[in-house]
């Protein structure tokens, strides 16, 4: 008999067994309790990246990025301590994209599973958790763990289980002084990319137009006199017979 034979062969001795105990299978215990189901619309979290273009998500993820450094170095305590530290803005960064997972910017879905961003960040799974806990603490970070039901319906056998957690920002839930700052930086961004772009779009300048020929026959010949002795007076090779200079 086959391992999966006797797995299944198992599962229903136990269902069987429960069946005529009256037993009911209870809630999943590896599913957590505060855990959505990936349809429920509570688990639709995620919201578009700056105004879901490339170029203004980007200006929004870096801004973001700046912002979570500035406030690091800020709010670093006496003796060094960060408040999130460099491995949180290793993941920070992860998440928004800089750093191998993919996350579409029209949408903002994101759910990359916690030993994917341990394996871009070569950080530990405990390393990663621990980052993702003060992104949270710290307001720049949410998430929405999610559950997903299985294929075994009337199995004596698990009927959900956890899916990765989909995780979101919230620019709402930051500090008042650091969501002010995490606008000044976009809005500067921005500007800086109109302004950019408008100069890409204007019109090169037209030249100067040729210099008009004098009206009257008298007024040409003057000047063609006047040229002859300018070329008259210039000196071959740099030499100034005036002033004895070669």
């Amino acid at each position: 008999m086959t391992f999966v034979a006797a797995r299944e062969a198992h599962q229903l001795t136990k269902a069987f067994t429960a069946k005529l105990s009256g037993k009911r299978r209870g809630d999943d215990r590896t599913v957590r309790r505060d855990s959505y189901d990936v349809d429920d619309r509570r688990a639709n979290v995620w919201r578009p990246i700056g105004d879901g273009t490339v170029a203004g998500a980007m200006d929004w993820r870096d801004s973001l990025l700046q912002t979570a450094r500035e406030y690091d170095d800020h709010h670093r305590g006496d003796r060094g301590v960060r408040p999130l530290g460099w491995t949180a803005i290793r993941i920070l960064e992860i998440l928004l994209g800089v750093r191998g997972v993919p996350i579409c910017f029209k949408t903002g879905r994101l759910e990359p599973a916690i030993d994917t961003m341990a394996r871009i960040a070569r950080f530990s799974r405990t390393t990663v958790i621990r980052a993702l806990a003060r992104l949270k603490e710290h307001n720049f970070l949410r998430w929405v763990r999610r559950s997903q039901k299985t294929d075994r319906k009337g199995e004596f056998a698990p009927q959900r289980v956890q899916v990765t957690n989909a995780y979101f920002f919230d620019i709402a839930a930051l500090p008042r002084n650091v969501r002010q700052r995490f606008r000044y930086l976009l809005n500067r961004r921005q500007q800086r990319r109109a302004a950019d772009a408008a100069r890409m779009q204007s019109p090169p300048p037209s030249p100067p137009p040729p210099p008009q020929a004098p009206s009257t026959p008298a007024l040409r010949d003057a000047l063609a006199r006047l040229g002859a002795r300018v070329e008259s007076a210039s000196t071959p090779n740099g030499q100034y017979p005036a002033q004895g200079v070669r």
